[in-house]
């Protein structure tokens, strides 16, 4: 009868204990993994991919600009001056149509790949402390 209170009174006890002990090492857990450099870098990074998804999907930027043709050397700094030919331009790069959407798989892939790799360094940090 004695054994079997002090086996009672063991397990109140730890019953009290483990759970404080959890939440201490879930507040450890959450704190380094806020001030964890490669953890840190490595959402910054998925942060970067996610944001590359439209910029792989837009357009070149335009193009204007200003030729001038068989001006004479003697005119410059001042190019307008005795010149024989100026042209204007604006251009503007288009793909191939179908390389949009397969550039944007693309970029969400790269996204994708920087999210696992944030989980990774998440999961190898909290391997380290328990």
């Amino acid at each position: 009868m004695h054994l079997r209170n002090n086996a009672i009174t063991a397990m109140l006890f730890l019953a009290m204990v483990v759970p404080s002990l959890a939440d201490q090492l879930d507040s450890l857990i959450s704190g380094t993994l806020a001030k964890n450099p490669q953890v840190q870098a490595a959402r910054h990074q998925v942060a970067g991919q996610r944001s590359q998804f439209w910029q792989a999907i837009s357009l070149e930027p335009p193009q204007i600009g200003i030729e001038y043709m068989q001006s004479p050397t003697g005119s410059f700094p001042d190019p307008t001056q005795d010149q024989m030919e100026r042209d204007f331009f604006i251009q503007q790069m288009v793909m191939f149509p179908a390389k949009y959407p397969l550039m944007g798989r693309m970029a969400k892939f790269s996204a994708e790949m920087a999210e696992q790799e944030y989980q990774s360094s998440r999961r190898k940090v909290i391997r380290d402390i328990k």
